[in-house]
């Protein structure tokens, strides 16, 4: 009787890891227009941006069959890490969280900043490295991204979420929070939220924020910063909105 051959399992979940990295690479040459790309080349110094980025996680949607944020390249700019993200999604997780980590280290107080309307938060990544290595860096995405949560749709409920989740990485203020377009509105909200629960913010950064049709520039970044914002109420926005938008 011939003896019964089996496949050694590590031989099998080795042939998975080599397929998914060859689908992988193959995605970033044809998207980044490159011709070799190594295991470990980081996606943002071969020319990677968050257009780009958008493109990359719908093809892996596509051909893996799981949705990932846009946030993920945060935590795995490369092909090596990203296949580990991906088979890690194998297993049901609830884990997801809005808060990401852009640069963790340093001295000075955090800076939490909003998505904009896009609801991903790759675009902080060129503001995070021009802020320096002592500035710790969070963005906040969009809840919906990775296909199992429900999008939240109110202000007031992203701002109550986003409170939440800051408070868990810093307890207590002052609070340092900006947003970008819609971000900026968000985190106005989250200002009144956090003031009203006792907290100091101090700083509300607001980037190219529309309200009512008034366009708020570097203008509300100085005035917020030289005022601290002691206080947040509708008065003190109206006046805000009378500053003029610097180019």
């Amino acid at each position: 009787m011939a003896e019964q051959v089996t496949e050694d399992p590590t031989t099998q979940v080795s042939q998975i890891e080599e397929e998914t990295t060859k689908e992988l690479a193959r995605i970033w040459r044809e998207l980044l227009g490159v011709s070799s790309v190594g295991l470990d080349d980081n996606y943002f110094d071969l020319g990677g941006d968050s257009p780009l980025a958008v493109q990359l996680f719908a093809q892996i949607d596509k051909t893996f069959k799981v949705k990932l944020p846009l946030a993920t390249l945060f935590e795995a700019p490369t092909i090596a890490d990203l296949a580990r993200i991906l088979r890690r999604q194998q297993a049901p997780r609830s884990d997801w969280s809005p808060l990401v980590t852009i640069q963790p280290a340093g001295s000075r107080p955090p800076f939490f900043c909003v998505h904009g309307a896009g609801g991903h938060v790759l675009i902080y990544r060129d503001l995070s490295l021009h802020l320096g290595q002592d500035q710790p860096f969070y963005g906040l995405q969009a809840q919906g991204f990775d296909g199992k949560h429900a999008p939240l749709t109110q202000i007031e409920d992203m701002a109550a979420l986003y409170v939440r989740e800051i408070r868990r990485a810093q307890p207590r203020g002052p609070y340092f929070i900006g947003g970008y377009c819609l971000g900026g509105t968000i985190a106005y909200e989250m200002a009144q939220q956090l003031r009203s629960q006792g907290e100091h913010v101090g700083l509300l950064a607001m980037f190219d924020t529309m309200q009512g049709g008034i366009k708020f520039g570097c203008a509300i970044w100085i005035a917020a910063y030289e005022l601290k914002i002691t206080g947040l109420d509708p008065v003190r926005f109206r006046k805000y909105r009378k500053v003029p938008v610097v180019p």
